[in-house]
Order: C-alpha cells, then structure tokens, then sequence
C-alpha cells in the first residue's frame, strides 16, 4: 500500500482537531493527492458506520449490577495506588543506597571535614594484665555497688 507523509495527519484532520495552519496545508495536500484521498473517505465512512450503529440500552438489573461493582473497582484503584507508591519508595530507596555507597560518580572532591565527617581509627585490642588496673579504691567500690544494684532488681 502506498503510504504519504500526510497520511499521519489524517485522523487529527477528520477530527477536527489540526491546527489552523496545519488545516490549510492538509486541505491543499487533499486536493493533489489520492491515498490520502481514499484514506479519508475510509475514515468517513467508518465514522458514518459508527454513529449510524445501533446502541444497545442496558436494563434497571444491568445498572444495578454496574453500580454494584463501583465498590470493588474503586478499592481496586486504591490498591492499585498503593503498590505502584511502594514500589516507588522502594526504587528511591535502592537508588539512594546504591548512590551513597558507590559515591555520587562526581569528580569534585570535598573534604571529610566539609561533610561532618571525622575518620576514625580502630585499634586491635590489648589484652591488660590486673597488675596494670590503677590503684584507685573509688573505683572498684563503684563499679562492686551498681554491679550488685544491677542484679538485684
């Protein structure tokens, strides 16, 4: 079938919904050209076929049981809501941790200092020997008192 540049216009054209310019110019085009033409007699024709159809009337029980279903359709939209925000939060929450982990991708640097951040260094622990404790008497009457407060409740 051949096919022409206009012809992507020609459902806005029978609609009535082309812009003044655009009208003018698909007008002019109609006059020299037969696919497009025959393409909108087609759309014509279908359309008379349409509104000239017989359309069926529903009874009182076919409404009755349309508007009883108006409930489900609506928790059904709401549901439905619901999952698509969730997932939403759920794919900002992946984006967000994948970005704080693997860095921004940007090339500026900034200090650890300008973020609020401080490096800390851990050290292996070292086991002590009881003859290293302090000699401080406080100490070890405080720690034996709220020792033995803690288990006795």
């Amino acid at each position: 079938m051949e096919t022409c540049l206009y012809s992507s216009r020609l459902d806005a054209y029978h609609d009535g919904e082309l812009p003044q310019h655009h009208v003018e110019a698909m007008q002019g085009h109609l006059a020299g050209c037969a696919v497009c033409q025959a393409e909108l007699d087609h759309l014509r024709r279908l359309s008379a076929m349409i509104n000239t159809a017989a359309r069926p009337h529903l009874s009182r029980l076919g409404w009755q049981h349309l508007y009883s279903l108006a409930p489900l359709v609506r928790q059904g939209t709401y549901v439905r809501i619901a999952e698509w925000t969730a997932a939403l939060a759920a794919s900002v929450l992946i984006a967000a941790s994948i970005w704080m982990f693997h860095g921004s991708g940007s090339t500026s640097t900034v200090g650890a200092e300008a973020i609020g951040w401080v490096p800390v260094a851990f050290n292996p622990p070292v086991s002590h020997d009881a003859g290293d404790a302090p000699e401080d008497p406080k100490l070890a009457d405080w720690v034996t008192t709220n020792a033995s407060v803690g288990l006795n409740p």
